[in-house]
């Protein structure tokens, strides 16, 4: 009942306390009326929401079996198990019936078989009748604050308030063991897992740990060189120090170059330099030739 009433004014909630009141009121008095005018338009006798439930059960009732011991008392059938149902008393074993006051597919079953109406064994409370009743009254008009009465009195000055620091709450306080959302899991007083090394307590921003193994993170074992520093993978073949091969290649003028010397570092077989490639013992490869087997570009 409160989370729909908070939801029903929440327009209303930041206002000051009359133009809040003005708010609420207005809205309880629209809406009665719609709701009795409603009402008086239905044909039935029992309330729409309630005839839903009776059309579910009886379809539901189609697997009971009754039958009748003498005294509107009988013993129903229902798969598995057995009821027993009295309509003079308005109840069954099943308890459904006198906790709703609607009849269950036992009871409608049983109703069914002694050939009366399903209506007559429904609440009062969920009649037309009793509908319209609840309805009957209205809330009184409420003239302006022009025509309100002087009494000659200082106005009531407005209480002080401080304003408190961050964006203030519009929604209702919730319950310590109400959902935030009803329909999804709430995620309070569960641990942390890290994803990065499967431990509780810290995520994977704040972890000092090792990849585990079965983290989605893992990559498998790094490969390093043995005592040197990675050599670049050019043209499906590791470079010629690593291999220690000592390859001479000729630039655009028929200059020689080593394959070993500064800044030549895994460069292949037959690559070709441009006029003025050497600057300061390094070499700048063509931009637009093939330098190495696969067309990569060793120095950028």
């Amino acid at each position: 009942m409160s989370i729909s009433f908070n939801s029903y004014i929440m327009e209303a909630r930041d206002k000051p306390i009359i133009t809040m009141l003005e708010y609420i009121r207005r809205k309880f008095m629209n809406k009665i009326q719609i709701k009795k005018q409603g009402m008086e338009k239905y044909p039935g006798p029992i309330c729409p929401s309630i005839q839903k439930k009776l059309e579910i059960n009886k379809v539901d009732g189609g697997n009971c079996f009754p039958i009748f011991v003498g005294k509107l008392k009988f013993e129903v059938d229902c798969h598995d198990s057995t009821h027993i149902v009295d309509l003079a008393e308005h109840t069954c074993s099943c308890r459904l019936w006198d906790l709703s006051g609607i009849p269950c597919k036992h009871a409608i079953s049983c109703i069914y078989l002694n050939k009366q109406r399903l209506e007559d064994y429904v609440s009062r409370y969920y009649s037309k009748e009793v509908y319209l009743l609840a309805y009957s009254s209205m809330i009184h008009l409420v003239p302006g604050e022009h025509d309100w009465i002087q009494t000659g009195m200082d106005a009531i000055a407005p209480i002080f308030y401080r304003k408190q620091t961050g964006r203030p709450k519009k929604l209702r306080r919730r319950g310590a063991d109400e959902p935030i959302n009803p329909y999804k899991v709430s995620k309070r007083n569960k641990g942390v897992t890290c994803a990065k090394c499967l431990q509780l307590g810290h995520n994977q921003r704040s972890c000092k740990c090792l990849v585990h193994p079965k983290s989605k993170g893992f990559k498998g074992k790094a490969s390093h060189s043995q005592g040197r520093d990675k050599i670049p993978f050019f043209g499906g073949k590791v470079g010629q120090q690593a291999q220690g091969i000592s390859t001479t290649t000729k630039t655009s003028k028929g200059q020689t170059m080593s394959a070993t010397s500064p800044g030549c570092e895994g460069i292949g077989k037959g690559a070709t330099f441009r006029k003025g490639s050497v600057r300061g013992g390094l070499p700048v490869a063509n931009k637009g030739g093939s330098n190495t087997r696969g067309g990569l570009n060793p120095l950028g």
